[in-house]
């Protein structure tokens, strides 16, 4: 009986091992979508000042990625009260080197557009910083 289980097991693992070589495995050749979260402390009394600065400066050079399909989305988040990251930023991409360029591009264009006081007065608003890149696994929209 011990030998019966040593063979299944050993063919159990030979078939895991060759799957993939005869297309019984899932195909995972498309890449995943990514979702950036830029989280940022500012003070409270400042929000409406940073969230002012975010929509005029930040958003037309956002914006014009999603609408010209280099990003899927981008937006900007806000709270009161929690925790001490009261302003989030969020990029969605398909995959890591497309969020990479679209950045790059809106970096760019970010600050060929923003006055250099302006963007030192946005960044002086922001107290602390971090940054997190996920790998959606599940996503539902109900469609």
């Amino acid at each position: 009986m011990k030998n019966h289980k040593t063979i299944g097991i050993g063919i159990f693992l030979v078939v895991l091992l060759l799957t993939p070589f005869f297309g019984f495995a899932q195909d995972n050749a498309e890449p995943e979508q990514i979702v950036v979260i830029s989280q940022n402390m500012v003070p409270l009394s400042q929000m409406g000042r940073y969230v002012e600065l975010m929509k005029q400066y930040w958003a037309p050079a956002f914006d014009k990625l999603v609408d010209e399909d280099k990003l899927d989305s981008w937006g900007l988040l806000t709270h009161a009260w929690g925790d001490e990251w009261n302003v989030v930023v969020h990029y969605s991409a398909k995959d890591f080197a497309t969020f990479e360029s679209a950045w790059e591009e809106g970096i760019a264009d970010f600050v060929a557009n923003t006055p250099e006081e302006i963007n030192a007065e946005a960044i002086n608003l922001i107290q602390a910083h971090k940054d997190g890149i996920y790998t959606e696994q599940y996503y539902y929209n109900g469609e």
